[in-house]
């Protein structure tokens, strides 16, 4: 689905190595379960970048000693799928593709999270890892970026991408995992790419995946662009049940506040009867203010 890893690789071995440690997630202080490095994919040198000094040259994963001992087998077993796939995807952008850096961040982890779905290990089979990240973001959806994470919280949007990309494969099929791996573009270009092979664009993709997310799992949900497939947001996946996304009640007379980061969303309820909104739009410039809707 997502290409090949380096096989035979830098070590000429078609072996791949899994190095269980405590010193993953520092002893416990921290919440890291994995990662791949990408030093390792290049003999060690003495005279290059720093990082390369410590490689290990070998197709290697590293792997939380922790979550193996203490977390349920799809936690763990669902990293190791994770991380694999950020060493196919650099050999597919950098080794292969012959790209100068890796895909765009949030990109290689939507992939990596949906390998984790791809191999059984998503919201179907109970895993509390996979599931909290999404109920985090169902709890505070403004707070993330799906493209910019740097102000996310803890740096991160686990949640978000691995939605958006599960409502990819339901809607295009998992060809277009194949393709957005494999590609030589990156970033949200590449994803626009890949669906305007298929007649859409990446904006109204990603505006069907927002209303998605509030229908889904709703009785008046009647279009299948505003629905997933192959789990519920709301209500029962498997052994998951999610509660569904936060919706803000408006009170009249107010002032609605829109996010304004990067393919970011929010859900409002408007009271019931009629209301005549007016809305004020103010200019974006530098740290300028945010449109907001008044309603009176």
């Amino acid at each position: 689905m997502f290409g090949n890893e380096p096989n035979p690789g830098i070590d000429n071995d078609s072996r791949v190595y899994i190095l269980l440690s405590p010193a993953v997630g520092n002893y416990g202080k921290d919440n890291t379960l994995g990662y791949f490095s990408q030093r390792d994919e290049y003999l060690p040198s003495q005279s290059g970048p720093e990082m390369l000094k410590h490689s290990n040259a070998k197709e290697m994963l590293y792997i939380s000693s922790h979550i193996v001992a203490t977390g349920a087998d799809e936690d763990y077993l669902g990293t190791i799928a994770h991380e694999f796939q950020h060493m196919i995807n650099f050999n597919q952008k950098v080794l292969l593709g012959g790209n100068r850096t890796s895909e765009d961040l949030w990109i290689d982890e939507g992939m990596a999270m949906y390998a984790i779905e791809a191999n059984g290990y998503g919201l179907k089979s109970g895993g509390q890892v996979l599931a909290n990240h999404v109920r985090r973001f169902e709890q505070a959806p403004e707070s993330y970026s799906l493209t910019s994470w740097d102000d996310n919280p803890e740096g991160i949007g686990y949640g978000p991408v691995y939605l958006f990309m599960v409502y990819l494969a339901d809607h295009f099929s998992e060809s277009i995992i194949h393709d957005i791996v494999t590609s030589k573009q990156e970033g949200i270009a590449n994803i626009d790419a890949q669906l305007r092979r298929r007649g859409t664009t990446f904006n109204q993709v990603f505006h069907d995946w927002c209303v998605a997310n509030l229908l889904d799992g709703r009785s008046e949900d009647d279009d299948p662009r505003y629905e997933y497939q192959s789990l519920k947001v709301r209500g029962q996946t498997g052994q998951t049940t999610l509660d569904g996304f936060a919706v803000t009640p408006m009170q009249l007379p107010g002032t609605l506040a829109f996010p304004f980061r990067p393919y970011s969303l929010r859900f409002y309820q408007l009271p019931s009867g009629p209301i005549a909104p007016r809305f004020t739009l103010a200019p974006i410039i530098g740290s300028g203010s945010l449109p907001s809707l008044q309603l009176p």
